[in-house]
């Protein structure tokens, strides 16, 4: 009988004998799966799910079934949380849990048929996921709440659970996206603990949780993992209760006699986030990892590719430092409740550091040269919105906030466009906002004058300030608009921040420069016989050259905010607009024909300079990004290699995906630049001195997207990509489109001999490989026709060439160029270092350098001395292999001739003589 009972049935016997659940049996499966909880005892084959006796048996003696609900469930989860169970789970991660395994319940329940049933399950669930959240919540905010866990430690654990949430793909540079010991974040989770709360409940877990973001930016430098940090700040900051309790908490501005300016930076909740810099700081401040160790070491001897990568690199997280942190003050500013708050933070960190305006500033007092670059960009940032072009909103902005303004100290500054006088009488003057009398000044009005009177001389500003009118105090307003406030503010940081920053860089500048020169003398005096002081002396100055070389490179990273190629970028744009302007097109060609070999032609030089450079760059980065995404697609090798080496690894991805996208952008604007100007100005192009330049870079980038390695620019997500410009279709029209125009402009056929004679890049499949790929991309027919009759040309032109090889041999050294190793032309002697070099080719280079290529002394165009002789003596060189080879082609014909006579005289036979005939 058991037997048979324990057969289970089969088949039809089955459906039939299978009972339909009822919703409140649903229920009950649905909360077991989510809280881990029996009530039956019945075994689990999860050791995690604990047996509820006590409580099954209270619910028993109610007279109640053994079934979860909605009713029971708060008294059950207390149960839960009130007693210690082997082998389950501690509060925190059991409650983090119960809300995951909700949301994956809702996800199931969503697809119930019964619009009913479903509908009750769903309210289920919320009911469930607001009661973890609750919990949650009371566990970390009242820790002594349950036996069976520890609330303060486990709010150590929501900081990394918020960097779970936060992660990004760009932690790699030091930053990891594990959470709270391996601990995720559910969706949603973190908006309904935070949202739904008052901020008395919040405050202790908060001021933990801040503290703990404070300390984990910590003297981070830009290299080091801010990023996870500061997106958990930006989130927190968008709950009004969190931001509430951000300006509650006792950090938020240090109190006390011993605060001032580098203890405001270090203690402060923001401080250590404004801290994170690239610019070095002394000694126990400074940051980690080392930038200039990391990034700028033995720059002397590094590839001008590498430097940039990681000025590059740091432009673009410092950047990111920038627009986290204006939004975090534009969240607290935008909040009625938080705005004072942010005014008197910023208003007290300007006042502590009043002394670093001064010429000596003590790094033990004042904030770091890092932390006020930084926040003068943000406060740039914050100025944008009201510094339009038309000044719309400039009537929010009161002058006489200096004088009556209660938050900042601005009189005692000196005065840029008044006299004392003059800014004394402006204060003083009668009319309805003055009235006389010190009974009308403030207490601090008072203060302030007399210690100006006392720490004042002569006619300084402050000595007559103190004896003007008296400011009344019917002009004192209690409230400023924050477009005023900001702009002031502003001024004054930059004062303390940029314009000091620039000042120490200059410092440092000169600094470098006397190391350098004490160096250069020492060196020489090497020379004359090296005692071991020299030797000493000379090792000291150059540790002290690399270390300055490398703050030196810190600043520019950070400060030069720009580059080169981004303000170029910017005129590219600007001089793009004005082309399009009759008038300016007529006058940009204007200055093309006046100054083709001056001005014009520089710039062409540089445009072309950083076309190269920008696309080589971009171009020969792309192999390399393809490898490391091969890599990390290999999930189950990427998994195995050391965490440090997958975080060089993407690092490295990233600073590469970076270098592609902005160069790739400038690149465009640049190449761009040439198709639309050589269409109407291709002289220029075709001079001696640019036209093998022009040709070199052009078959350069036509073999790179054209040629038979075009299938390696081939991205994964090429989308992403797109954004910023790479696009390789439209860059090979464009390039092909220079080509035509360039030999529209043609007249004297010099520029097929210059795309022939390239020996790096160009052959004679080139132009018809780019000819197919032109013709599957739509290329306009008629720019294919030209293309492919230039194509022909440069074909023609390369035969010719081979056979002037022919004819001239072997050719003298002294009738090289040293440079190219070209059969010169026009010799010039350089003046310094009297070495004969082809005028073309040293024209060339001194476009970009006005040295002496061979000694770096100074040299211009207008210096080169014409070797009339060697030019001679080339010419009649040349002459004569003309002549020798004509005088041999000669010959051989004569030959030729004599022998074909021979062949015809041996055929006639004697029988073929008829002197008759004759």
């Amino acid at each position: 009988m058991q037997k048979a009972l324990s057969q289970p049935p089969t088949g039809s016997a089955m459906l039939a004998q299978k009972p339909q659940k009822t919703p409140a049996e649903i229920e009950d499966i649905i909360l077991r799966k989510i809280f881990l909880i029996s009530l039956t005892g019945s075994a689990s084959s999860d050791p995690k799910v604990v047996y509820l006796e006590l409580t099954a048996a209270e619910i028993l003696s109610e007279g109640r079934p053994l079934l979860l609900c909605r009713d029971l469930l708060e008294r059950v989860l207390i149960d839960r949380l009130s007693q210690n169970f082997p082998g389950a789970d501690p509060p925190f991660h059991y409650l983090v849990g119960c809300y995951r395994r909700a949301y994956e319940e809702g996800k199931k329940v969503g697809s119930m048929k019964d619009k009913g049933l479903r509908s009750e399950m769903e309210s289920v669930i919320r009911q469930a996921k607001k009661l973890a959240v609750s919990y949650c919540r009371i566990h970390l905010g009242i820790p002594d709440t349950f036996a069976s866990g520890d609330g303060v430690k486990d709010r150590k654990l929501l900081l990394p659970l918020i960097f779970s949430e936060v992660s990004s793909a760009v932690d790699g540079f030091g930053g990891s996206s594990s959470g709270a010991g391996g601990l995720s974040c559910p969706p949603g989770f973190l908006e309904e603990f935070f949202r739904d709360s008052d901020s008395d409940s919040l405050e202790p877990i908060l001021s933990d949780l801040y503290d703990g973001l404070r300390h984990s930016v910590l003297n981070v430098s830009a290299l080091g993992n801010f990023q996870q940090p500061l997106r958990a700040l930006m989130m927190l900051v968008t709950f009004p209760n969190c931001a509430k309790c951000l300006v509650a908490n006792r950090w938020w501005i240090p109190k006390g006699a011993y605060v001032n300016g580098r203890v405001m930076e270090m203690t402060s909740i923001l401080g250590p986030f404004f801290h994170v810099s690239a610019l070095p700081d002394p000694g126990i401040f400074k940051s980690q990892p080392d930038v200039g160790q990391q990034c700028f070491s033995e720059a002397s001897t590094r590839r001008p590719a590498d430097l940039m990568s990681s000025l590059t690199t740091i432009r673009t997280v410092m950047n990111n430092l920038y627009d986290g942190l204006r939004e975090v003050l534009l969240a607290l500013l935008k909040n009625t409740d938080t705005r004072e708050s942010v005014l008197e933070y910023l208003a007290e960190l300007i006042k502590r550091n009043a002394s670093r305006s001064h010429i000596q500033v003590d790094p033990l007092s004042c904030a770091s040269s890092g932390m006020f670059f930084n926040f003068s960009a943000v406060m740039l940032q914050l100025c944008e919105p009201f510094l339009d072009a038309n000044l719309t909103k400039r009537d929010k902005i009161d002058p006489k906030y200096v004088f009556y303004n209660s938050r900042l100290d601005l009189r005692g500054l000196t005065a840029l466009h008044a006299s004392s006088e003059e800014v004394a009488a402006w204060i003083g003057k009668d009319n309805c906002e003055k009235i006389d009398g010190l009974s009308h000044r403030s207490d601090e009005e008072n203060r302030l004058l007399q210690s100006q009177e006392a720490t004042s001389s002569g006619n300084s500003t402050s000595s007559v300030l103190s004896k003007a009118k008296p400011l009344s105090s019917c002009g004192v307003k209690n409230k400023y608009p924050f477009i005023c406030e900001c702009f002031f503010m502003t001024a004054r940081v930059l004062n303390l921040g940029l314009l000091k920053a620039f000042s120490d860089f200059k410092h440092l500048d000169q600094d470098l420069s006397r190391c350098k020169e004490t160096l250069s003398t020492l060196k020489a005096m090497q020379g004359q016989g090296a005692s071991p002081q020299l030797e000493l002396d000379i090792a000291r100055l150059e540790k002290e050259i690399e270390l300055y070389s490398q703050e030196k490179l810190c600043y520019e990273a950070q400060m030069m905010f720009y580059d080169k190629f981004n303000i170029r970028h910017n005129i590219a744009e600007l001089l793009e607009y004005l082309w399009n302007v009759p008038s300016h097109c007529n006058a940009w060609r204007q200055i093309a024909r006046e100054e083709e070999k001056g001005v014009y032609l520089n710039f062409l030089n540089f445009l072309i300079n950083d076309s190269i450079y920008l696309l080589d760059e971009s171009l020969n980065k792309i192999p390399e990004v393809k490898g490391i995404e091969a890599e990390m697609a290999n999930t189950a090798e990427w998994e195995r290699r050391p965490a440090q080496e997958r975080q060089d690894r993407t690092r490295l991805f990233h600073s590469l995906e970076n270098i592609i996208r902005i160069d790739m952008k400038l690149a465009n604007e640049d190449i761009g630049m040439l198709v639309f100007t050589s269409e109407q100005i291709s002289a220029p192009f075709l001079l001696p001195e640019m036209v093998d330049r022009v040709a070199s870079m052009l078959n350069y980038f036509l073999l790179q997207l054209a040629g038979p390695q075009r299938n390696t620019l081939t991205l994964k997500d090429p989308k992403k990509y797109d954004t910023y410009g790479f696009q390789p279709k439209e860059l090979l029209k464009k390039i092909v489109r220079i080509y035509v125009h360039v030999a529209r402009g043609d007249k004297e056929n010099v520029f097929p001999s210059a795309i022939s004679k390239d020996g790096r890049s160009y052959n004679e499949q080139l132009f018809a490989d780019a000819t197919d790929v032109l013709r599957k991309i739509g290329e306009d027919i008629r720019v294919i026709q030209e293309f492919v009759e230039l194509g022909a040309k440069a074909k023609m032109a390369a035969s010719d060439a081979m056979d002037i090889e022919a004819v001239l041999g072997e050719i003298p050294d002294e009738f090289l160029d040293p440079i190219q190793y070209t059969l010169m032309k026009d010799p010039v002697i350089l003046p310094s270092s009297r070495i004969t070099v082809d005028r073309p080719v040293i024209q060339r280079h001194l476009l970009s350098d006005n040295s002496d290529p061979f000694n770096r002394s100074h040299l211009t165009q207008d210096m080169l001395i014409p070797d009339v002789e060697l030019k001679a003596r080339i010419e009649e060189f040349v002459r004569a292999q003309e002549l020798k080879k004509q005088s041999q082609g000669l010959a051989l014909d004569m030959q030729s001739s004599e022998v074909d006579f021979q062949n015809t005289k041996g055929k006639i036979t004697s029988a073929d003589w008829n002197p008759m005939e004759q």
